[in-house]
């Protein structure tokens, strides 16, 4: 995971990023919740410069995934 995702979901879901585990996911994570989640969204969108389509929210889900949408958007 990286820092910026981990930074991105610390704040959208207003927990300290030590509580954020790499293979974490909204069960898992404290603070997130369907409100906090709609946080994630829109501060994913700000950071990419561009809306989510929908099967990127939806797939949402786990930390893993999160950092995956962020690290694909660096490489192209």
């Amino acid at each position: 995971m990286t820092v910026r995702a981990r930074d991105i979901m610390a704040d959208a879901f207003g927990v300290d990023a030590a509580q954020i585990s790499e293979t974490g996911d909204m069960a898992s994570v404290p603070g997130w919740d369907s409100l906090s989640h709609m946080k994630l969204v829109a501060a994913l969108e700000e950071a990419l410069g561009r809306p989510l389509e929908i099967m990127e929210i939806v797939g949402l889900v786990s930390v893993p995934a999160i950092s995956q949408l962020l690290e694909q958007e660096c490489q192209t």
